[in-house]
């Protein structure tokens, strides 16, 4: 479904959206996705070479940092404020972020309402 609201986002048709998500092909998805991002680059956002995993409550999904933006429905503008970080590797990333959750309540009193995880990715369509 996050992929499918992903593509709406992006102004596709539902029969262009049914066509891609058909495809078995790795090459036509890449081929896809660098012609989608061409074209939302010019007309409607700038992507950080940043993206991730969002969870808020209890609720995971995977998100790509825009630099420009339209207002869009369904576009999560993260607040203004103080972030506990971490820096991981995959293999220690679970247990970082239950460090940091245990964290934020016993040394700085607050509870976390939301988790970023960002994954730095360069080329990914190379």
């Amino acid at each position: 479904m996050n992929t499918v609201r992903a593509l709406q986002l992006m102004d596709l048709p539902l029969q262009e959206i049914k066509k891609v998500l058909e495809y078995d092909d790795l090459e036509k998805i890449i081929d896809f996705l660098a012609q989608a991002e061409k074209r939302l680059t010019k007309i409607l956002f700038s992507f950080e070479d940043l993206a991730g995993i969002y969870t808020e409550n209890e609720t995971t999904r995977l998100f790509a940092v825009c630099i420009h933006y339209v207002n869009t429905d369904g576009l999560k503008v993260l607040p203004k404020g103080k972030y506990l970080c971490a820096n991981c590797t995959e293999e220690n990333r679970k247990q970082t972020l239950r460090e940091l959750i245990h964290i934020a309540p016993t040394k700085y009193g607050v509870e976390p309402t939301f988790t970023v995880q960002f994954i730095v990715v360069s080329g990914i369509l190379q």
